[in-house]
This record gives C-alpha cells, structure tokens and sequence, in this order.
C-alpha cells in the first residue's frame, strides 16, 4: 500500500510518496536534521511558515479526489 504525506506550507503544498505509513517518524526525521523548527506560535520547515501535514493512502486520495486532481498533487 503507498503512503502519502502532503505538507501545507505558506507558499503551496509538498506532496511527499512513502513506502510505508510511518508519517509522523519522517516529520521526526525533518526535525532532527533542522529542517522544521519553531518560533512560538509558529512553525517552519526551511524557514517557509509551516501549517500542517496529513497522512493518507493513495487508495483514500482516490475515493476523495478526480484522477486528475491526483494527478496535480502526486505528479505521477
């Protein structure tokens, strides 16, 4: 089953494919490289404002959107 991570951002949306579903642990990751850090209330990953992210299968972002708007997110 593919795994999708789609993070909101200030500026758009980063669609990121995952093998397995563990969303939070590469949040984690982001964390721990310095990636996403946080002013209070804030959030930001790469110094780009941060407003959230949601975990979901392909097999749900099918039921939920057109072929074509998952086109658009996923670019596949």
């Amino acid at each position: 089953m593919k795994y999708i991570l789609i993070i909101w951002l200030s500026t758009g949306s980063i669609t990121v494919p995952l093998e397995q579903g563990n969303c939070d642990f590469y949040m984690q990751q982001l964390e721990d490289q310095g990636r996403i850090t946080y002013n209070i209330p804030n959030t930001y990953l790469d110094s780009v404002p941060l407003w959230g992210y949601h975990c979901t299968t392909l097999e749900q972002l099918d039921a939920e959107f057109t072929v074509e708007e998952l086109t658009n997110i996923i670019g596949e």
